[in-house]
Formats: C-alpha cells, structure tokens, sequence
C-alpha cells in the first residue's frame, strides 16, 4: 500500500489471473473511489468517454492517415455540449470540449496538447477527485483513523477498514 499526502493508504492494483467483467459501472459516481486504485489521468479518461459513448454525448469517428502505411485513429465527435450535473465529470468534460476546438472532434493529439499547455488546470482537477474521493470514503465508514506513535510523537492516519477491503473486491 501507498500513502498519499493526508496518510490514507492507496491500494497498488494487482492484476489477477481470474477476471470478472461487469457490465454496470461498479461505483457510481467511480471518482468517489479513486483512492482505491492506482488510476492514472488516462485511466480516469477512459472511464468517463465510456460512460459518455453509452449515454450519447459523444462518438466515436474513425480516421485513417498515412500516405503508404495507413494506420487508423479514432477521434470522438462531441455531440451532446449540454452540461453535466455531477461538477466534476463536468469539469472534465468542458476541458475536453475546449481542447476539441470548434469543430468538436477531438484528437489524440489535440488533448495531448491540452495537456501540456493546461497542466495546473488538469492536476487542479486531479487533486479535486482526489480529495471528493477521500472525503466519500471517510464519510462513509470505508476508512478508520488510527494513531500511530513516532518517537515521542503521535501521528493520525486513515486505514482502510473491513468494509473497505470489501469494496475493493467489487
């Protein structure tokens, strides 16, 4: 296990040899548990196009390139640029929107860009998921805050409870 910045213990993913596939989301909102994986920007991302290629907002549109090695690239098409009500999938979604540009496909090269030129945007809103994720999980009993002593000082730190090992598991 990892420690973040406030002590709470992250879980490192351990890929494992028998794999189940869910069809519904196992968590919804599935920032709420973020701190429980290793996820990354990327993974978050993908998360949130799948969910809105199921609800419609965007779609995917096929591009091959290349002259003599032809090699084809997916880009998403926004097609729904109503709000979302959940302010952070919002957030994103209006980054993604705004590295689109005005024709609203957006390329990987395009949010790659974004990326670079808006990183204190992006690691803002990383740190936001961040912290609804930690507050979700100590909110709702999924972690205990335990004292540890370090030399003559004492320390506070949350640890994942049973109830936690158990969401994991979903």
């Amino acid at each position: 296990p990892l420690l973040n910045s406030n002590g709470i213990k992250k879980l490192a993913y351990k890929p494992s040899k028998d794999v189940n596939y869910y069809r519904e989301i196992p968590h919804n909102p599935f920032e709420d548990t973020y701190l429980l994986t290793e996820s990354r920007l990327q993974d978050l991302l993908s998360a949130f196009v799948l969910k809105w290629i199921f609800e419609g907002r965007i779609q995917e549109q096929k591009d091959e390139s290349g002259y003599i090695f032809k090699k084809e690239k997916v880009n998403l098409q926004i097609v729904d640029l109503s709000p979302i009500a959940n302010e952070i999938e919002n957030e994103l979604f209006f980054m993604i929107l705004s590295a689109s540009g005005k024709d609203h496909l957006l390329t990987e090269k395009e949010f790659s860009n974004y990326v670079k030129n808006n990183s204190s945007k992006v690691t803002s809103w990383l740190n936001k998921v961040e912290q609804k994720s930690q507050d979700f999980l100590i909110d709702n009993n999924y972690y205990d805050l335990k004292t540890e002593k370090v030399l003559w000082m004492k320390k506070e730190k949350y640890e994942l409870n049973e109830e936690g090992k158990r969401l994991t598991d979903n």
